[in-house]
């Protein structure tokens, strides 16, 4: 063997060997590596759980905070109740901000989503919450016990009250000189109440459906179907007096589910709309009251500002299958201050109002899946967005300070789909001088999301966006920071309808997201205590004066 031979015998030899004994090892470590590199990074120590208690029926009413023992940590009060809840099952609690026990809880007749507001009614220094919902009502109950104060029927039995739901109040100035501040609320009209539902054979008049039941409904649907072989099917649907000529066909009524025959047998609007009330606090009077205008029902809560003297309520109107109207009515005397009509569905989340550059604009998101900023003042259309037709919302806006820029931006969640169905959530962040989509994200395969709230939740002294999201598959609390990348995301027990709520509720320099999910309540604190004074531009639902006013 040649000497070059020998030597390339030699190293392959050395190589050989370094095969079995270094390069596996090698490749498993690049492999490790390579794993490490390309895994999501875990954020759990940015917000860690302090504590999470379950609470019956709460998930559908936001928190509002304030300490209700007097032991120097906030507490929360809440709505809860759901729309299928049986009798004593709805209610508005207190539960204990440091160790999440319940302090008291008020049985209320349905469902109490709506976020209550909180004054101090009878002197004794401790907030008092309005109770409001899914039923004709609205109540003042006693902050330190939940005892009822006040009845908005029984102060007012001269003016009667529509059979329908009382939505989220919004905080106004005292307007009685009482020493209090007072509330505006509007009630929501009679277009989802269909307890006078009735379907007719439009040829004989013979009634087929005498009740909003869905057994009685598809019982009456499929016998058509199975001993008649008509294409379609045409019906007179009434609700109280008003009815309309509906046409179900063939196949919609075989292979549709029922929430796809209700869209299309209901009425657009099944009985009258909406009032605005203007209410004193301290007495439960009603110092105003005047229709919602054209007559449409309202899921809003009113935002109160003053402009050129007149004091006024902007707020938004129509339904989930009828147009509405975003509009400024005055205060005083109910007149119309401006109105912009939406194209097909309503205005059901609630608007948001801050100052630009000396003036004032409102932004509100609709089910046409558009977004509008007004100029306040004269309702001039400033820009409007959209994000497409096949979504919906009723999540409210709020406005974000990007750090490279001198004015906000406007986050919003829309859901993907048609009511009542839809597939999936996601978030958009609108350029606030033009509108221009600048961010979206999908955030979740599920039915929609809370309202988003800002606050500084990474203490880098910049605005971060907090929301829930999903009501089923995976709900999760998420956050984003100033630039949108995702910074925290951790399931919860279960989805929810509500908004969080952000505070520093123990004054220890840790921030606290209250969080509530279908029948729990988790308290998340953030890991490091904050080294600047926190920044909480929109820490609630509705703000931080609960009246839809941006500081």
């Amino acid at each position: 063997m040649s000497i070059l031979n020998k030597n390339l015998a030699d190293k392959s030899s050395f190589f050989d060997g370094i095969n079995r004994n270094v390069i596996l090892a090698i490749i498993i470590l690049l492999s490790l590596v390579g794993i490490y590199l390309s895994a999501p990074k875990k954020t759990a120590r940015l917000l860690k759980k302090t504590w999470q208690v379950q609470a019956s029926e709460v998930g559908v009413g936001s928190p509002r905070l304030t300490d209700i023992n007097n032991d120097g940590v906030v507490d929360i009060i809440l709505g809860a109740g759901f729309e299928w809840s049986e009798s004593g099952d709805s209610s508005l609690m207190a539960i204990d901000g440091k160790t999440g026990d319940r302090l008291w809880r008020s049985i209320v007749p349905e469902a109490a989503y709506a976020t209550p507001i909180l004054v101090d009614v009878n002197g004794d220094g401790i907030l008092d919450a309005t109770a409001s919902g899914r039923f004709s009502d609205v109540l003042m109950l006693n902050g330190a016990n939940g005892d009822i104060l006040w009845q908005l029927s029984k102060q007012n039995p001269d003016i009667d009250l529509l059979p329908c739901n009382f939505n989220s109040p919004s905080i106004l100035p005292d307007l009685d000189n009482d020493g209090v501040a007072d509330f505006a609320v509007v009630q929501g009209g009679l277009a989802n109440q269909a307890s006078t539902f009735k379907m007719y054979d439009p040829e004989t008049n013979a009634l087929l459906v005498e009740s909003n039941d869905k057994n009685q409904i598809e019982k009456v649907l499929m016998g058509l179907v199975k001993h008649n072989d008509a294409a379609s099917f045409t019906f007179r649907v009434c609700n109280h007096i008003e009815c309309e000529i509906k046409t179900l066909h063939r196949d919609m009524i075989k292979y549709y589910s029922f929430n796809e025959i209700q869209k299309e047998l209901f009425l657009d609007q099944e009985g009258p709309g909406g009032r605005l009330f203007v209410v004193s606090s301290r007495s439960g009077k009603v110092l105003a009251n005047y229709a919602v205008p054209k007559d449409r029902e309202s899921w809003s809560s009113p935002i109160f500002t003053t402009i050129n003297g007149q004091r006024l309520l902007i707020y938004g109107s129509g339904g989930e299958r009828h147009n509405g109207f975003l509009h400024s009515q005055n205060l005083d005397d109910g007149a119309i201050h401006w109105s912009i009509p939406t194209k097909k569905k309503g205005v059901l989340s609630s608007p948001l109002l801050y100052a630009e550059n000396g003036r004032q604009a409102v932004v509100a998101a609709t089910m046409d899946g558009e977004v509008y900023k007004i100029d306040a003042a004269t309702g001039a259309v400033v820009w409007a967005a959209t994000v497409g037709p096949e979504y919906e919302t009723y999540s409210s806006v709020a406005i974000i300070k990007n750090k490279d820029k001198s004015y906000s931006d406007i986050v919003s969640v829309f859901s993907f789909g048609v009511f009542p169905n839809y597939d999936s959530s996601s978030l958009f962040v609108f350029d606030g001088r033009n509108g221009d989509i600048i961010f979206r994200k999908k955030i979740g395969y599920c039915h929609g999301a809370s309202s988003p709230l800002i606050a500084d939740i990474d203490d880098d002294t910049h605005d971060d966006i907090v929301l829930v999201t999903c009501t089923n598959h995976e709900p999760r609390l998420i956050v984003l920071n100033n630039a949108f990348d995702q910074i925290f995301s951790e399931p919860l027990p279960s989805g929810s309808f509500a908004t969080p709520a952000i505070s520093d509720i123990d004054s220890d320099g840790h921030l606290d997201i209250i969080v509530p999910s279908y029948h729990f309540i988790t308290r998340y604190s953030t890991e490091k205590k904050a080294r600047v004074p926190h920044s909480l531009p929109w820490p609630e639902y509705r703000g931080p004066f609960w009246n839809g006013v941006s500081p």
